[in-house]
């Protein structure tokens, strides 16, 4: 406990965090990327179906996941871009497999 003290009061990165730490972080990253892809697909199907109202949800979606990928990430530039752009294709094969 003293060592992270220190680390903390030496403005320094951890070495290691705690286990209970890692397990909530890959909930929450697990529960946003669910969620990151579910309710496009849910705002696509309810109501009216029309390409037009699933190109813009779609649009939407992938500005919003890039976005938030940019400033909620360390990423590399590539890692962003590869990222983005499976995101988009995932949304993509979504709206040709299902027409009005």
């Amino acid at each position: 406990m003293a060592r992270h003290v220190g680390e903390f009061i030496d403005n320094k990165t951890p070495e290691d965090v705690s286990p209970i730490v890692d397990r909530i972080a890959r909930l929450i990253i697990s529960v946003t990327a669910g969620a990151a892809l579910v309710i496009p697909v849910v705002i696509m199907e309810v109501g009216t179906r029309s390409v037009t109202k699933s190109l813009i949800t779609m649009s939407v979606a992938i500005v919003l996941f890039a976005i938030a990928l940019a400033f909620g990430v360390r990423a590399s530039n590539p890692e962003t871009l590869v990222s983005t752009a499976t995101y988009a294709a995932v949304l993509v094969v979504f709206v040709g497999t299902s027409g009005p």
